[in-house]
């Protein structure tokens, strides 16, 4: 960054008032600001790709669905803590300078929100949707590996699906998932 482009940024306060350089909070910014685009893109393929694997409802796709389903849901764990503590820092930062808090904590919790409702929703509608884990018609048996053993039994997946399935089932029952 030149001083004229830090000067260009002074109304936005990104940058230290008053000094003619870039700080490394500057460029940690810009940073985040190109990983998050790569983010957002990978994001994007990952959600078409899944639509794509989803259309045929093939039953044979259904672990490497839900092995992208759960990558997702860490994913966007890990962007809702990094959102939290961004602002917690950003008002713990602005307090110790004696400053105005520029970041409340409810603009990452509004942020929470909405990777909750898109696109979080979106795909888990359409992978409950398409292999219809949870049925309210009598009349239609529901696929769900992951409690019904008869899915597993009729061979209906292939062996590392069923390894898959096993270690989810031992995960969710073990000690590690108990408080």
């Amino acid at each position: 960054m030149t001083a004229q482009t830090v000067a260009a940024l002074h109304d936005t306060e990104l940058v230290p008032q008053g000094e003619p350089f870039a700080t490394s909070r500057m460029l940690a910014r810009q940073v985040k600001a190109a990983v998050d685009e790569l983010q957002l893109r990978e994001m994007q393929q990952l959600f078409d790709a899944f639509s794509k694997s989803l259309k045929p409802k093939r039953r044979g796709d259904w672990a490497p669905c839900a092995a992208a389903f759960l990558v997702l849901c860490c994913y966007i764990e890990a962007v809702e803590t990094a959102a939290d503590v961004f602002a917690v820092s950003q008002r713990e930062g602005d307090l110790r300078a004696r400053r105005r808090p520029t970041l409340a904590r409810g603009f990452a919790l509004a942020v929470n929100r909405e990777m909750e409702n898109l696109p979080f929703r979106q795909f888990a509608y359409q992978f409950h949707h398409i292999y219809q884990t949870h049925v309210r018609d009598a009349a239609t048996k529901a696929f769900n590996p992951l409690v019904d053993d008869s899915i597993l039994e009729a061979g209906e997946l292939d062996d590392a699906a069923v390894e898959m399935v096993r270690a989810l089932r031992e995960l969710v029952e073990g000690d590690s998932c108990k408080f």
